[in-house]
C-alpha cells in the first residue's frame, strides 16, 4: 500500500526504467517530463495521473495492474477524490 508521495516518485522512476528497457519510451520520457514539471506536488502528482491513465494497457505490459491501480488511488486521495 502507497503510503506517501515518496513511495509514488520510487515506483514511477522504477516504471520509466523497465519502460525504457522494454521498449515503451515515449512513455518513459513523459513520466521523466512530469517528475521534473514544476515544484507544486499536486502538480506533478496530476501529470502522473493522466499519463499512467492514458497509457493504462501499455503499461500493463510491464508493470502489475495492482500497482498502476495503488499509484492512481493513492493521487485521487490527494486530490480528495
Amino acid at each position: 500500500m502507497i503510503t506517501n508521495t515518496t513511495q509514488v516518485y520510487e515506483l514511477i522512476n522504477l516504471i520509466i526504467t523497465t519502460g525504457e528497457n522494454n521498449g515503451l519510451h515515449s512513455v518513459a520520457q513523459e513520466l521523466t517530463k512530469a517528475l521534473h514539471l514544476s515544484s507544486s506536488g499536486l502538480e506533478i502528482l496530476g501529470a502522473i495521473k493522466q499519463i499512467l491513465t492514458l497509457n493504462y494497457t501499455e503499461l500493463e505490459k510491464i508493470v502489475s495492474r495492482q500497482i498502476l491501480d495503488e499509484i492512481i488511488s493513492f493521487i485521487d486521495n490527494c486530490f480528495g477524490s
